[in-house]
């Protein structure tokens, strides 16, 4: 009995980590899978509120800014890849992102 609880966190924890549902959900009984998608669903909701107390509750839109330099394939905090950029060219970017690049004197606000 302790060895499936201990396979049902271990694949919420990897489920949670890579948004991807596992194949062994199929060999779970019903009320495992209840269970699974129950703790999927809480760890997503704590790892959101974890975000947003670590951020200090601030907004994180997307901001419009003008590439100051070519900029390679890169892949941002939630791990999609972004890029390549052209110098000049317009974008609309997360705002985290947006100031990783302005502090790092790659992009500028557009105006």
């Amino acid at each position: 009995m302790l060895r499936r609880k201990k396979k049902i966190l271990n694949l919420v924890f990897i489920a949670a980590e890579t948004d991807i549902l596992v194949k062994d959900l199929e060999l779970m009984l019903d009320f495992e899978k209840d269970l699974f998608k129950n703790f999927i669903k809480n760890i997503r909701l704590f790892d959101e509120k974890l975000t947003k107390a670590i951020n200090g509750n601030r907004d994180i839109k997307n901001k419009k800014l003008v590439i100051t330099e070519d900029i390679e394939e890169f892949v941002d905090l939630s791990g999609n890849s972004l890029g390549p950029f052209k110098q000049g060219a317009e974008v609309d970017l997360n705002g985290e992102v947006a100031e990783i690049l302005i502090s790092g004197g790659k992009a500028k606000y557009s105006n």
